[in-house]
């Protein structure tokens, strides 16, 4: 039995990072963070760059917990090596019920405002 050694490449990773960490939420917050910060762009840049800071380090904290572990099955599978069979599945079961549903459920609604938006019609969460 050989061990699978397929690597991702750096745009890959970068892909991946961009997609899945930043997406269009970045995008879609931007006039929030600036209102919330009376206009001050240089503090709006400030909270992005923090933001960025903790999507690099907890990235690096999940590349360790990969490089460590032995077995495969992703943040279910370090929790149940690291940790216990019980809080790994407990941690599942989170995840299927409350982190996933609410992804999608944030995505399909930007999806909804960006298709009104394009589409010109107004949407009850417009702001004038």
């Amino acid at each position: 039995m050989t061990k699978n050694n397929e690597k991702y490449s750096l745009l890959t990773a970068i892909s991946m990072i961009v997609g899945i960490c930043i997406g269009s939420g970045i995008f879609f917050k931007a006039d929030d963070v600036l209102r919330d910060t009376g206009g001050n762009v240089g503090l709006g840049i400030l909270i992005f760059i923090i933001g960025a800071l903790g999507i690099i380090f907890g990235s690096l904290s999940l590349s360790e917990l990969a490089v460590i572990s032995k077995v495969d099955g992703g943040l279910i599978g370090y929790f149940e090596e690291l940790f216990s069979p019980k809080i790994a599945s407990g941690f599942a079961w989170f995840q299927v019920f409350m982190y996933l549903p609410a992804i999608n459920v944030v995505v399909t609604w930007v999806a909804g405002i960006y298709t009104l938006q394009i589409l010109g019609i107004p949407y009850l969460c417009s702001r004038k």
